[in-house]
């Protein structure tokens, strides 16, 4: 199959210029957007991961290295401090960082904590806060811009389609 030119120069233009607006839309949130600050955002959901530490009857201190979970999923890594009775960790606390949709510290309680000792896994319930930044945020300006960026995107595309059509018709000539 030999490809034609036509073709060629119609998907370069086409992918040019979308590769021009996912460009112009990487800039234009770098340029406008802003860190919202979190402060004392309520996680509340499941955690899932693993720990080091020593499991014994009595106050223990592991390190947890997993995701929190709930409508969205974080890395959560920090201390848990609790007790453990008979192989189940009561009273745990957590304190540590997370990382995703908010970058940050956090702390809480754990509970329901199930510990396979095996595999040296922990799964739980957390219920606790996060302090920290979120993702960028579009300011005002930044979404007025955006806006102008559609509108030029619109009226972009039929336009370079008509280039298209216009080189078509004079190699047809």
């Amino acid at each position: 199959m030999e490809l034609e030119r036509d073709l060629v120069v119609q998907v370069g233009i086409t992918v040019a210029v979308v590769a021009l607006f996912v460009l112009a839309l990487a800039v234009l949130s770098t340029a406008y957007g802003d860190e919202v600050t979190v402060d004392e955002r309520s996680l509340n959901g499941s955690i899932d991961g693993t720990y080091e530490g020593d499991i014994a009857d009595g106050a223990v201190t592991l390190a947890f290295d997993g995701t929190y979970s709930n409508n969205v999923e974080v890395s959560l890594d920090g201390t848990v401090e609790g007790t453990v009775e008979n192989g189940t960790l009561t009273g745990a606390t957590f304190e540590g960082e997370v990382s995703g949709a908010i970058d940050g510290n956090a702390t809480g309680t754990i509970t329901d904590a199930q510990l396979d000792q095996e595999s040296l896994k922990l799964e739980g319930q957390f219920d606790g806060t996060a302090t920290g930044t979120t993702a960028n945020d579009l300011s005002a300006d930044g979404g007025i811009l955006l806006l102008g960026l559609l509108g030029a995107f619109i009226v972009a595309m039929p336009a370079f389609g008509y280039l298209i059509q216009r080189l078509k018709s004079d190699d047809e000539e």
